[in-house]
């Protein structure tokens, strides 16, 4: 059985389309950090992935910046990383 987005049935749960036309590009640009577990003068990588979406997204507000760093770190191909992301 096919969802259809216009069925009443099956409401679209995501909110926010804005983050997710912004995700592929968040996701491919917080590559590089989560898999090398990069850190730069002791900071963790999961600050590292929160300043990197902050400076590349600039008229995000705190809470999509999170949510943006929060769903990349879900992604498939970087799930073999250490992330600590405190809710």
């Amino acid at each position: 059985m096919s969802k259809d987005p216009d069925d009443p049935m099956f409401p679209e749960r995501r909110q926010s389309l804005k983050l997710r036309l912004l995700y592929p590009e968040a996701s491919a640009h917080l590559q590089h950090i989560f898999r090398r577990r990069s850190t730069w003068a002791g900071t963790s990588a999961d600050f590292l992935a929160l300043r990197a979406i902050h400076e590349r997204f600039q008229d995000l507000s705190s809470q999509e910046v999170r949510t943006l760093v929060l769903a990349s770190a879900r992604s498939p191909c970087l799930l073999e990383g250490d992330l600590n992301l405190v809710a």
